[in-house]
């Protein structure tokens, strides 16, 4: 399957020539994102990037000094977790009596262990023992 057809990121001349293929409006096909800004994390990344490709340049003598070196990249904000407050909790747990067993069982190890969601996915039978009271918690789905 084409990544195309899983909806995955395309370039616009791409875009356009499958657009004029199949006579289809190319704003209402596409979507852009050249408006969106970066978020901090992914300057960050591409900042380290860079600058590790030009200390390559820099200890090669292809250049004097990493210009890299000079950006100020400044302060990334402290990163706030979300969570459930316990009104909100109680107000769940309310909800989810109502609720099958596995949809319960799903919120409840959620809640008790913080495990995220792939890795709640990820976990078979074989890596609970009930007896000891324990997951294996070694692959995310």
């Amino acid at each position: 399957m084409s990544e195309h057809k899983k909806g995955n990121p395309t370039i616009y001349e791409v875009a356009e020539k499958l657009c004029t293929a199949i006579s289809a409006d190319l704003n209402k096909m596409f979507t852009s994102d050249a408006g969106k800004k970066l978020s901090d994390k992914t300057i960050r990344h591409h900042h380290g990037l860079i600058s590790s490709v030009l200390s390559a340049a820099v200890k090669w003598g292809v250049i004097l000094s990493n210009p890299a070196d000079r950006v100020d990249l400044g302060k990334m904000p402290k990163y706030r977790p979300n969570y459930y407050d316990d009104e909100q909790l109680t107000a769940m747990f309310a909800v989810l009596d109502q609720e099958p067993l596995r949809y319960r069982a799903i919120v409840y190890l959620t809640i008790d262990t913080g495990m995220r969601s792939g890795e709640i996915a990820g976990i078979c039978w074989s890596d609970i023992n009930l007896d000891n009271g324990i997951i294996i918690v070694d692959k995310q789905r």
